[in-house]
């Protein structure tokens, strides 16, 4: 996991496990690497949520670093009112924060080595996982679990259990925080942890853990074998063109398994992997054996349609044969809906839309989006931008907030281009692509993604809708 790396960053939280994987990864750094040493340093994040506690486990992770000589860092989030503005739970707000610390944390290295992420997942999280995803639904690939290395993302105590790490750091002395959220139920994982896993290893075989973990390896390699078929298939059956991606029939000679498998990743990469269920790919299989023209509407605003020689996938809001035929067929419009100064609607269905667009994140619809105007008039008068509020095709210049750096107060910003370029927009698609933008700042490139900032909250006073819609004839 080391060889050849320049800078480990461990996420330390306090806890025995964190603590364990920072102390481990320090002894084998310093004996084991011999001179070619990788760099060491803890990040600490401060998510602003349980008071003098976390302020205590703050406090724990810097003098256990000063004590040690290990560098440290430390980040703080208000996480509770970042989730709020971005309208997404406070756990993946907090992930996502994480991790975008921990990669600022890993580069800059002068000598063009590369930096890794070093978290303390162990044998009882991986099975913890594994329950998790199979009792969400999940495929062959939920059932692999964590990898001991993701990426950027290192797991060293893949392979040891949460007993193990316990027995030694009481061995050597070694203090630890308890974050006493770990033993709140409500939460599904940790129902998972308390309840279900010692259940089994009580009831059913008290070494679940470790049988648990050797499931997810064998796994690992299944979903290994599939994604090479997988791939062969999906090179011989799948072509794409402007006019979307195009399955032949001979995908129904393969194995059931091929096919579906063929299918979901079209699916995913057209729809998503968040709003897919086996029921998209099951209708998208029955239309290899329906009459030609016909049909399916899928998440996204994804139509599969029975051609001759196979289906066709297509977005209908945002793909057409041509800019020209595709400029003259659509058009992005704007309406706002007003809200009493004294937070009562004007109608119960905007009161619930807005609980909708916080609570069920409604912004997923492809060709509909909601901003919070009130902010959007804010920024417009702050900035000074004369043109206000504009629909139109891209410029140069173009560019997207895409997150925040609470922790340097910035922004964080992508160019348009390279947002086409990760949705695999084909680059004589992009100049047809409608946006909405004050200056060279894109709310949304329509159908493709919406930026990070002017969302909705339950503060807010007035909504901007955005549509794609067709042209009425």
């Amino acid at each position: 996991m080391l060889e050849g790396i320049g800078r480990v960053v461990v996420g330390l939280s306090g806890g025995a496990d964190s603590v364990c994987l920072l102390l481990m990864l320090q002894k084998y750094i310093s004996e084991a690497a011999g001179s070619n040493v990788a760099e060491l340093i803890a990040v600490h994040v401060h998510h602003g949520i349980r008071g003098a506690d976390a302020d205590a486990d703050a406090e724990f992770c810097r003098k256990l670093c000063s004590d040690r000589g290990i560098e440290y860092r430390e980040y703080s989030f208000d996480i509770p009112q970042l989730a709020k503005e971005r309208g997404i739970g406070e756990e993946e707000m907090g992930r996502i924060l994480r991790y975008q610390v921990f990669r600022e944390s890993i580069g800059g290295l002068p000598d063009g080595r590369k930096g890794v992420i070093a978290v303390a997942h162990h044998q009882n999280d991986q099975a913890e996982t594994v329950l998790f995803h199979i009792a969400r639904g999940s495929s062959v690939a939920g059932g692999r679990g964590m990898e001991p290395v993701a990426g950027d993302i290192i797991r060293p105590l893949l392979c040891v259990s949460k007993k193990e790490i316990e027995a030694w750091l009481a061995d050597n002395g070694v203090a630890y925080c308890t974050d006493n959220t770990n033993y709140d139920d409500t939460y599904a994982r940790n129902a998972i942890r308390l309840k279900v896993i010692p259940y089994l290893e009580e009831h059913v075989n008290d070494g679940a853990v470790a049988n648990i973990c050797r499931y997810a390896q064998r796994m690992s390699a299944v979903n290994d074998y599939l994604k090479e078929q997988t791939a062969k298939a999906y090179g011989r059956c799948v072509k794409e063109d402007k006019k979307g991606i195009h399955i032949s029939d001979e995908l129904k000679n393969e194995h059931i398994v091929i096919t579906n498998s063929v299918i979901y990743s079209v699916l995913k990469k057209l729809c998503g992997a968040k709003d897919l269920e086996d029921k998209h790919v099951a209708a998208c299989v029955t239309l290899f054996d329906r009459q030609c023209g016909r049909s399916i509407n899928l998440p996204k605003n994804i139509e599969a349609k029975r051609d001759y020689g196979g289906i066709v996938l297509t977005d209908v809001c945002n793909n057409k044969d041509d800019a020209d035929s595709r400029e003259g067929e659509y058009e992005l419009s704007g309406s706002v809906i007003s809200i009493k100064p004294d937070n009562a609607y004007e109608d119960v269905q905007y009161a619930q839309l807005v609980e909708d667009i916080i609570d069920k994140n409604l912004m997923i619809d492809n060709c509909t989006k909601y901003f919070d105007y009130g902010k959007i008039k804010h920024y417009i008068a702050e900035s000074g931008e004369t043109s206000g509020l504009v629909v139109r095709h891209r410029v140069s210049g173009d560019y997207m907030i895409i997150g925040y750096a609470e922790s340097e107060h910035r922004e964080l910003k992508k160019k348009l281009k390279e947002i086409f370029i990760e949705a695999k927009v084909p680059a004589d698609s992009r100049s047809s692509v409608w946006l909405c933008a004050i200056g060279s700042r894109v709310l949304w490139a329509a159908g493709v993604r919406r930026s990070a900032d002017f969302t909705v909250d339950r503060d807010t006073t007035e909504l901007l809708k955005l549509e794609l819609k067709q042209k009425e004839k």
